[in-house]
């Protein structure tokens, strides 16, 4: 039996890759709500600034705890990744996930990504897989023991359409929270409403994350009933730019 994990070293690097990552998309999300709230505020009616304005400030704050959240998960699936390999079987044990085995007689299929990445895929659900990253100690070996074992890596293409949309989607959270006019407010809220029903059941299909984190995911109503709520007053003119 081998064990394999992600060395101190590996991780601190990680860690500087995620934090150049998280900045500047908070940088990017605070100055799309900047620049949507100028487009969509109310004419001057003598109310202060920061009351007229104060949909930006919230967003950041928001924005910046989900990425510090985010981060420290991320942290923590690196720190405690580990990966067990024995004659019959290959486990992957992390925190925040559930724990993936798959009998090496079961695999269907093995994927390598461009950033060099190995996806091994269970033959009777497609779902349930285990993801290896190029920073694991030991990792040529363990390649070069799948190819010995499977042969040849398929290579595995990202699937751009779904970040798209998951940027869209955001932006369109964002908009849909700040905007005042009906013209911008509709689509930008249909649009977020989609975002939080694909995340919500995307997240409850998938087999590696942990039933707590399931369970957690009922807060996403919250934000979608604010949308909804936002829509209904906007729309029927209770509350007006």
């Amino acid at each position: 039996m081998n064990i394999y994990k992600i060395s101190p070293k590996n991780i601190k690097l990680e860690k500087q890759k995620i934090g150049v990552k998280i900045i500047p998309f908070v940088l990017a999300v605070t100055t799309v709500a900047i620049i949507a709230q100028f487009l969509t505020a109310p004419e001057d009616d003598g109310s202060p600034l920061l009351l007229r304005f104060i949909g930006v400030p919230i967003v950041i704050v928001f924005v910046g705890f989900t990425m510090y959240t985010v981060f420290k998960k991320q942290v923590v699936a690196l720190e405690s990744y580990e990966l067990v390999i024995d004659d019959d079987t290959i486990t992957r044990y992390q925190d925040n996930v559930s724990t993936v085995s798959i009998q090496k007689d079961e695999i269907s299929k093995l994927l390598e990504t461009r950033k060099g990445f190995i996806t091994i895929q269970s033959e009777g659900n497609p779902s349930k897989v285990i993801h290896i990253p190029p920073t694991i100690t030991g990792f040529d070996e363990i390649k070069q023991t799948l190819l010995n074992t499977f042969g040849t890596f398929e290579q595995y293409s990202n699937k751009k359409l779904t970040i798209a949309f998951s940027i869209i989607g955001q932006v369109a959270t964002i908009i849909a929270f700040i905007a005042m006019d009906k013209m911008i407010l509709l689509p930008s809220g249909i649009i977020s409403l989609a975002y939080f029903t694909w995340s919500y059941v995307h997240i409850q299909r998938n087999t590696l994350i942990d039933k707590k984190v399931k369970r957690k995911m009922i807060f996403m109503i919250f934000p979608s009933f604010l949308v909804v709520l936002k829509l209904l007053l906007v729309l029927s003119g209770s509350a007006t730019p």
